[in-house]
Order: C-alpha cells, then structure tokens, then sequence
C-alpha cells in the first residue's frame, strides 16, 4: 500500500473492516520542530508559502510518514530582508515594509516593530455583539489562503494522506474577547449572547472548511485544544462545543465526503463518549499521563467498531526518550489497538515538540514494520 492507501484503510477500517497493510504512521510537527530540523532560512519557512510547504515535504519524507497535514494557510509574499544580524542563537532580520523579528532557533519568531509584550485589549461580553464579527465569504479570503494545500497536494497528493484543518468556533471564542479569561468570564456572564456569537463564528469555521474541500483532501483535522476536561466541564462540552463541531463535520461529510477527526489535547476521558456524538470518524490526541487522563486500553474499547484513533504517544515524555526504548513504547500501542481491527494511526498524541531528537522520529516507522511481523 502506498502511504495514502494506508491511511484510508486506517481511517475506514471501523466501518469497512478492511486493514492497512500495517499501522500507518502520521505526527503533526510543531512549527518549531520544522524550523529547528528542515534546514528552510527564516524568511523563506516563516513568511513564504513555499518555505513551509518544502519543509512538510522534506519532513514527511525523512521519516517516512503516510501522510501530511495542512496546518495554515497559505501566505503573501514576504518581504525583502533589508538587515540582518545573528545573536543569542538566533537570527534578528529588517525588512522594507517597517517589520522587524527576531527568529529563536526552535520557535515563532518574535515581533519586535511592536511591545509584543504589552497585553493585548480586553472586552466584556457587554461591550460586543455576535453583529462585530466579520463574516467570512469566497469572495474575502484572501486569493493565496489556498494556495499551501495546493501545493502540497501536487507535491505528494498521489502517494500521501494529505489533510485540511480548521480552528473550531469555541476556541476563536475564548480568544475574542482578548484572554482567554476574558473569555471564559464571558460565558459566565451572558452565556445565551456568547451562543449567538459561537454560531456567527461557526458560519466562518464552515466557510474555511468549504475552501479546503474544494480540494482532493484525504481528511479534516478539526483542532479543539481547549475542549477537555482542564478547561470546562462535560456539560459545558455539551452546549458550548458539541452541536457546533457536529455543524462542521456534517458539512464536511455532505461537502468532501472525507473523515473527519478531533484534535483536542489534555484530559478528555470523561468526554469520548460525547466527541462520538459530533458524528466525527476519529479522535487524536487522547493524551496519557501526564499529560492527560486517558488510559488506552479503555478508550480503544469504547471506540472499537466506532471510530479510528490518532495519537496517544507522549511527546513530552515518551518521544524524547532513546530509539529503542520508543521502538518498544511504540508496539506495546499497536498492540493494545489491535481490538481497533486496523483503526488506529501510530502518532505523537500532541504537535512533536522541538526538543524531539530525530531518532525519536525515525523509530515509529519502525515500531510499524517491527509490529506487523511479530502480530501476525
């Protein structure tokens, strides 16, 4: 099977029963991992479309994956760099437009033609209505937002599961009211105008999501990091998040006819049950302690028959350890997923993080080969 043939039969499998030839292996790179380990100079990865877009490529490649996913959009022009000096690490770069960063060696660059650190404007739920968000349409997104998915699938859409994604209406909420305690006092405070707010954003989540489907997407990643149990409460989860990501992954279904999956990091094992409810065909993330609350063997079982699963591999704590020990971590998850009859993709549970040692990486193909000859 070609890395795309074995994603599909991965993300099928609950339905189909038909098994990849092995476990496919996919990771989401932290764009701090891909700055520090593909080798694209600063301007070129951060600011340029095709930068990026040679760096998942290269990536995916190195280590072998199944597939690529497409985590942002794509971007103008960059500037031309007018000045540039090295310290600290790092590199500090001018450009002719005014823009000024300094780029860390495994980070987002840092602004410095603003106080980056200077708090941004906070606003009650008072002093904002749903009417002050911009509605998002064909005609106002911007006519190279497509063009990073566009080009990754030429590169790789014939031989690689490439996947689209969009943010999810309830995390923009917490951000629109500057913090993200500004926007769970919000909710506190006139949960009903907030409901009316989360449905204008939800019709720009699903305007996001019809431009990538217009795509030969394999699937769609929506990311809802702060939908677990750290942040709010099942019934919470309930009205503020479910019937807004079952809108998307409906549309999605209806649009593309491609899986879905949910991304949502820390400790969810007290909402599975209810990310079923959103009719969504897959789960990443499902973070083990510490990092979350998730015990494997338990959500393979309630998730067995109903959906495939993304994740669970530690990039903290595990990912960072020697190859061999992670070769071993590594089938220990295929096995135990193995109630799943092929539904599960061998991934980092979250983004890998910069401090990831490339061996880290190399080691999961081979957890997958090692696994597939010893399960027989």
């Amino acid at each position: 099977m070609t890395g795309k043939e074995r994603m599909a039969a991965a993300m099928s499998a609950h339905r189909s029963g038909v098994k990849p030839d092995r476990t496919p292996v996919m990771c989401q790179f932290s764009a701090g991992y891909m700055y520090k380990n593909a080798g694209i100079p600063p301007t070129e990865f951060w600011l340029s479309t095709g930068g990026f877009v040679s760096a998942l490529v290269k990536l995916c490649d190195e280590y072998e994956f199944d597939g690529i996913l497409i985590s942002t959009a794509g971007r103008s022009e960059p500037p031309l760099e007018t000045n540039k000096a090295e310290y600290d690490g790092g590199v500090e770069i001018t450009y002719n437009d005014g823009r000024k960063y300094f780029y860390p060696p495994d980070e987002y660059p840092r602004p410095l033609h603003y106080d980056y650190t200077q708090k941004g404007v906070s606003r009650t739920v008072d002093e904002i209505s749903a009417d002050d968000i911009r509605n998002i349409t064909n005609i106002t997104i911007p006519k190279y937002y497509p063009d990073m998915l566009r080009m990754v699938i030429d590169e790789r859409g014939d031989t690689h599961s490439i996947h689209g994604e969009v943010g999810t209406a309830f995390e923009q909420l917490l951000r629109f009211f500057g913090t993200f305690e500004d926007g769970f006092t919000a909710i506190m405070d006139d949960e009903p105008k907030c409901h009316k707010i989360l449905e204008r954003l939800n019709q720009n989540v699903i305007m996001q999501a019809e431009w990538q489907c217009e795509f030969p997407i394999d699937a769609m990643k929506l990311s809802s990091p702060f939908a677990g149990s750290g942040f709010i409460s099942r019934s919470m989860y309930e009205r503020l998040v479910l019937p807004y990501e079952r809108a998307v992954v409906n549309f999605v279904h209806k649009k593309a006819g491609v899986p879905c999956y949910i991304h949502t990091c820390g400790s969810i094992g007290d909402r599975i049950d209810l990310i079923l409810e959103t009719g969504v065909d897959g789960i990443e993330c499902l973070d083990p302690p510490p990092l979350g609350d998730v015990k494997f063997e338990e959500a393979v079982e309630l998730l067995k028959n109903r959906a495939f699963i993304k994740g669970n591999l530690d990039s903290v704590n595990e990912l960072t350890l020697p190859a061999n020990e992670i070769i071993a971590i590594a089938k220990r998850r295929i096995e135990m997923a193995q109630p799943l009859n092929g539904a599960y993709i061998l991934s980092s549970a979250c983004s890998v993080s910069p401090v990831t040692p490339p061996a880290s990486l190399y080691a999961l193909k081979q957890a997958s080969i090692e696994a597939k000859t010893e399960l027989r």
